[in-house]
């Protein structure tokens, strides 16, 4: 096979990639589910061996490895990472925009030396690596990462294909989240309509009743 052909068949492979994860996407109801299948689908798509998520937490200024794939036990949920601008995580997340870092932990003259590594991608031993940032339509996150221990580099098409899948688990996310609260919402009506001392009900537009609180049933004894 040509490198022409391969490097299309390996572009429509992420294609294919995006579309399954856009449907996870739209049925997910557990965050920490979204969160991990996003690190599956990129580490797999992009052929790298190591993938995170790493959320922003405001009060410590800077990231929690919240959910990832490859990396030794106890690192997931554990281990963080500085968030200014001095590592590729932290830019991509302040600037919004997607990062490509090069020969990570290696000396000036081989290369890169932009962005510092983490302790736990030096454990791992990264070589080069992708930062797309998570967004919604007015929160941020944090950051979906791919790293790899191999020289050979990342391209263009590579960071459209992991900014791809940022985007959708950021609208994922929202959903996700939206959702949660209207049920937390109904949750504290319910709590609050059952615990009143009154009879009370619900009905539509004809006046048909839809909903009795917990007082009625105990009152008739329905």
């Amino acid at each position: 096979m040509s490198h022409r052909s391969e490097e299309l068949a390996y572009r429509l492979r992420q294609q294919e990639f995006l579309a399954g994860f856009g449907l996870f996407a739209l049925q997910a109801i557990d965050l920490d589910a979204l969160l991990q299948e996003a690190c599956w689908v990129s580490a797999t798509g992009l052929g790298g061996e190591l993938s995170k998520v790493l959320e922003y937490r405001p009060n410590e200024d800077e990231f929690l490895l919240r959910a990832g794939v490859g990396w030794r036990p106890g690192v997931v949920g554990h281990a963080r990472a500085a968030a200014d601008l001095g590592s590729a995580a932290g830019y991509a997340f302040r600037t919004g925009e997607a990062v490509l870092s090069s020969h990570l932990g290696a000396v000036a003259a081989e290369g890169e030396d932009r962005f510092r590594a983490s302790q736990v991608m030096v454990e791992h031993g990264v070589r080069r690596a992708i930062n797309a940032p998570i967004r919604g339509r007015d929160w941020s996150f944090g950051v979906l990462e791919v790293d790899s221990p191999q020289e050979n580099k990342f391209t263009q098409a590579d960071i459209a294909f992991l900014q791809g899948v940022a985007n959708i688990l950021g609208v994922a996310m929202e959903r996700v989240r939206v959702e949660q609260a209207v049920q937390e919402s109904e949750e504290s009506f319910r709590t609050l309509a059952n615990s009143i001392p009154q009879l009370a009900w619900m009905a539509d537009a004809s006046g048909s009743i839809y909903w009795y609180n917990q007082r009625i049933f105990d009152y008739t004894g329905l």
